[in-house]
């Protein structure tokens, strides 16, 4: 009998363990999430200038210096550093409209897509503003309502210690809304926290609008959205009549979640020279 029994309990254990291996493997086939891909850009320029281990590429046409270099992936886009100088006798307005990007075949630039504006960082930072309001809110509605049934559920414990019926498990529904509370209020913290360091980002380091004063520099990044089927990556920047050409090409890097395998979906950069096109 205790071998039919330790049998039985095997075969039990064993049904349960597979089954909890097959839900698990379904559920992490149709909901986990891939690492998602690196994407970068590499300047196309057989003359180019590295500063601090980045890759820039600068032109110079009609006393405006124009200077370009890739400089990290952010989230869905990519940051590119520009620095403008103003080697003019007049001020000059400097917009982020007045950056804007194409995506082409091949490195001649003859077949791209329409010309874009980068992103608009008044525009993010209004939707980042929202986003922190609605967060707030969420934060405070889930911790609030969470507050009667904390209050009722210790009624209740007190109740049934008084009433000497207590097995043992007295409070721990009310230490598990608490908790519950705690967690909520740390959630909210952190997405605050997120959402305020993606703000500075757009407040203080992204390109805005700025008037460059004769014989001043500005700098700043600009954000491309990503596109992992580019090939070519073209910035153009419009500074008081001139257009500039900053060509990259692009690479996409796959990552592997079961090694460090790793692929890349684009070849080394080639070499054509940044131009710059424009009266």
């Amino acid at each position: 009998m205790q071998l039919i029994a330790k049998l039985v309990i095997r075969r039990f254990v064993l049904g349960w363990a597979w089954s909890l291996f097959l839900i698990f493997a379904l559920t992490c086939g149709i909901g986990c999430m891939a690492p998602p891909p690196v994407v970068s850009l590499h300047p196309i320029s057989p003359g180019l200038l590295w500063v601090s281990g980045r890759a820039f590429m600068s032109v110079e046409h009609r006393d405006v210096r124009v200077a370009a270099a890739f400089e990290h992936q952010q989230r869905g886009n990519l940051g590119v550093r520009v620095e403008i100088q103003n080697l003019t006798a007049a001020p000059i307005e400097i917009k982020p409209q007045d950056v804007l990007f194409q995506r082409c075949d091949d490195e001649s630039l003859l077949s791209c897509s329409v010309l874009t504006t980068v992103r608009d960082p008044e525009e993010m930072l209004a939707q980042l503003d929202a986003e922190q309001s609605r967060a707030t809110a969420a934060g405070v509605n889930a911790s609030v309502g969470l507050t009667p049934i904390l209050l009722l559920s210790a009624v209740g414990d007190v109740a049934t210690v008084a009433a000497g019926r207590t097995d043992g498990g007295a409070g721990l529904q009310t230490s598990a809304i608490a908790n519950q509370m705690d967690n909520n209020t740390a959630k909210a913290r952190q997405e605050a926290a997120s959402i305020e360091g993606q703000r500075n980002l757009w407040a203080n380091e992204a390109l805005r609008r700025h008037t460059l004063l004769p014989g001043t520099a500005t700098s700043g990044f600009v954000y491309i959205p990503i596109d992992p089927n580019a090939k070519i990556v073209d910035l153009v920047l419009r500074v008081d009549g001139r257009r500039f050409h900053f060509p990259f090409k692009q690479t996409v890097r796959v990552i592997s979640p079961y090694s460090d395998t790793r692929g890349v979906k684009s070849s080394a950069p080639g070499h054509v020279p940044p131009g710059v096109v424009g009266p």
